[in-house]
């Protein structure tokens, strides 16, 4: 998404690569602490 706000053109298009690249971020963010906990409660899903 970076790369795309970067080459884009288009003011609006930059703006709106950026707003969803931001997005994505805490929605990784938020999965990564959700695995980890999930990990620490079953034991058998560690490393998946």
């Amino acid at each position: 998404m970076s790369s795309l706000s970067l080459h884009s053109q288009d003011a609006k298009s930059k703006r709106v690569f950026h707003e969803c690249m931001l997005e994505m971020e805490s929605i990784i963010a938020d999965l990564q602490n959700r695995v980890s906990v999930l990990e620490r409660e079953e034991p058998q899903y560690k490393g998946f």
